[in-house]
């Protein structure tokens, strides 16, 4: 259980810097943010690759999906609180979020996709 938590941590802290740092940079440099998602998406193969190498296939994809549901409550957050450059996403989230919480539909779907590809991390363990 405890080798469970430290690889969950790892991704959390993971995806908490690329967030964080990405949205400062998105705005300094101006660029989209969500070119980005390309790394999410690489750590949540790591994540599966480490768990299913450590634990078995089984917590691979599981805490993909739990670190990719992580990045995206707090890590959407995070990117709000930091003004991300969205690009030509901008108006759009502005719009659709605003303040507001995000749609149970995109978390879920956030999540699903971490499975996925933390899946696919699972097949190189």
């Amino acid at each position: 259980m405890q080798v469970f938590f430290w690889i969950f941590l790892f991704g959390a802290i993971a995806v908490t810097v690329l967030d964080g740092l990405g949205a400062i940079a998105s705005r300094k440099l101006d660029f989209s943010y969500g070119r980005l998602a390309l790394i999410s998406f690489f750590i949540y193969g790591v994540i599966g690759y480490v768990a299913a190498g450590m634990i078995d296939t089984m917590a691979g994809i599981t805490l993909a999906g739990l670190v990719a549901l992580y990045d995206a409550v707090i890590g959407f957050r995070i990117c709000m609180a930091l003004e991300a450059n969205w690009g030509e996403m901008e108006e759009m989230i502005e719009e659709t979020f605003g303040d507001e919480p995000l749609e149970a539909s995109e978390v879920v779907m956030s999540v699903i996709i971490g499975m996925v590809i933390g899946g696919i991390g699972t097949f190189f363990a």
